[in-house]
Parts: C-alpha cells; structure tokens; sequence
C-alpha cells in the first residue's frame, strides 16, 4: 500500500467511481469520469452514490450502470451490499470520499484502489495520493495521475431528459417566457446558515427594478415554505418554480440567462450547462467550487474570520451572510449579463 501509481499499461477491465454525499460532489466527479472513459474506452465504469447523488449523474454516456446507495442501517445490510458489489469483480476502484465505509467497499471489491492520502484509512488503498489543483473537479482528476492519465478539462456534464426539457418549456410558455426572454435563476436557500445568504428577496428586487428581468425562484424537498416566503418578499415581476425533479430543475437553469444563489448544487448544473453564474459566498473557499472561467462569479464580504468553512458560526450572527449588501450581489449580476 501507499503506491503513488499502479503498473504502467495497466488497463483495467471493471472502474468503479465511488462518490457518496451531496449532488454536487457527483456532478463534480464527472470530468474524472470522462477522462477515464477516454482513456479506457472499453472498460466497464460504474458508479455507486446515494440516491439524490445518483439522480444528477443519470443519463451519462460514460457511465454502464449506477448503483444507488440507501444508507445501511445494520452491519447485516453492509455486508448485503458489499456482498453485491463484490460480485461485479471490479479490478480499480477510484474513492472520493474516503469515508469508513467507501475505503472498505474499495478495499474489499477491487483488486486495486485509488483515494486520497492523509488519513489513517488511506492505507486501505492501493495508491493514496495528495490532491492537486484548487477547483474541486480538479482534485478529483488529479487523482488519475495513478493512472498516467493527464487531462485540463474541468468543465462538469448534466444530462437533461427530453421529457425533462419539454415539462419546463410548457411551463416557462403558460407564464409568457418565450424562447428568447432573458430570466435569472435564484437558488436562495441552504441547510447550512454559514452557506445561506438571506437578502435575496432585495437583489431581486434590484434586478427587476433596474434591468427589467423576471427572476425564476427555486426550491427542493423541504424548502418549498421558505422559499415562497423569500418569493412573496420580492416584488412583483418574479416567478415561483413548481415542484421539480434534479432532471427538471436542469432543464429550467438551462433556459436561464444567469443563475445566482448560494453554495449548492444547482450552481453546478449550471456550470456543466454553460449557464453564467453569480454566487454568494459564506464559509467556504469560493476556489473549490467555482469552475474557473469568467461567467462564473462569486461575491463575498471580506472579513478576517471567512471563509472558516464551518457548519455552525461562532458569532451572535453570520456576518459573512448578513452583512453582505444587495447591490454588490446586483453589480455582478449586472456585469456578467453586459
């Protein structure tokens, strides 16, 4: 163990592409995925993620199967499940998360694996190497270099289904957005308070005051309240989403001029469909997660305790989130849609 590249010319017949956890992880994953599909272009790749995960990776063409993860809840159901995916005989098995459970999926289920080094499990894999890079989509490909695979292109892949896309069509028709009408996309929500910028009803409010745009508000499972509040706060002008699934959601940021929002997937959606972005910035690093080409935007108040990428703020107030004013949110917009 602790190799930092497998045998050259190994070739391997089985890939499996582990990523559990959050959508935009998956979607994150997919120029690695693309890199090993052009460079073993006849090898079986599959991929294993949780169940929301593994809806924004559906419809790939680099991919033969997703397995769907429900989180075991016994170690009989582990053993269920890796009893089924070592029955796949995978000879690599590539780990971005690294959790207890992926290391011992990858260690048990393959005859060779690749993850990061730093921790105490990293000895599980066959090679465990540093990540390089600064764009998310970018250490995760670093990781192929165990492969003597090498590739620049960072820009992440979304499939819309044609049903999909004509849902939303339909929809944008009955509320008089034609095919050519300029709209923006508002992702105003996150389960995390230091990621949740609260003033989105205002920067709306801007944009429709001052540029004359519809603004498009978004919601998934569980944000549906909150959302139309964050809505009904806006002015006239602007629109509510209806009800949509990952496919949708896809199909409606890819009709829109821009998207802005906070730190979560649909920012990445937008990204693998070339829709320009503008996004608010709290906790996190905004180099990690921001695909780096010019229409895509990120605005932060500049303080020395951020980013802190905490879960939990150790202030009375999320400053980073509170205090950042609407009009620089606007600016940006405005820029990037001159």
């Amino acid at each position: 163990m602790g190799r930092s590249s497998l045998e050259k010319g190994f070739s391997p017949r089985r890939i499996l592409v582990i990523q559990l956890r959050q959508v935009g992880d998956a979607i994150l994953c997919t120029p690695a995925i693309r890199a090993l599909r052009r460079s073993f272009p006849d090898s079986r790749i599959d991929f294993l993620a949780e169940r929301p995960a593994a809806m924004a990776i559906r419809g790939n063409p680099n991919l033969e199967n997703i397995i769907v993860l429900d989180q075991p809840e016994s170690w009989e159901a582990v053993l269920r499940l890796i009893s089924r995916i070592w029955g796949n005989r995978y000879d690599l098995a590539i780990d971005y998360l690294a959790n207890p459970l992926s290391a011992l999926i990858s260690a048990i289920c393959a005859k060779f694996s690749i993850s990061y080094a730093g921790k105490i499990r990293s000895r599980l894999y066959t090679c465990a190497l540093e990540q390089q890079g600064e764009y998310s989509a970018a250490h995760k490909l670093s990781l192929l270099r165990a492969l003597s695979i090498e590739d620049g292109n960072l820009k992440p892949e979304f499939y819309v289904s044609e049903a999909a896309q004509k849902r939303i069509d339909g929809w944008l028709e009955q509320q008089g957005i034609k095919k050519n009408d300029r709209f923006i996309v508002i992702d105003p929500t996150h389960r995390r308070a230091t990621r949740r910028y609260t003033r989105f009803a205002e920067v709306a409010r801007l944009i429709f005051s001052r540029l004359g745009v519809r603004c498009v508000f978004v919601w998934g499972p569980g944000e549906e309240t909150d959302v139309r509040e964050i809505f009904e706060n806006a002015g006239e002008g602007h629109l509510l989403a209806p009800r949509t699934n990952l496919a949708e959601l896809g199909a409606l940021i890819s009709r829109a001029s821009l998207l802005t929002g906070n730190d979560s997937a649909p920012r990445h959606i937008a990204a693998a469909l070339g829709v320009p972005t503008v996004i608010t910035i709290g906790a996190t690093q905004a180099r990690d997660w921001t695909l780096p080409l010019p229409i895509h935007r990120t605005v932060a108040l500049d303080i020395e305790c951020r980013p802190c990428d905490k879960n939990t703020c150790k202030h009375d107030e999320v400053k980073c989130m509170i205090r950042l004013e609407p009009e620089r949110v606007f600016q940006e917009i405005k820029d990037v849609l001159s």
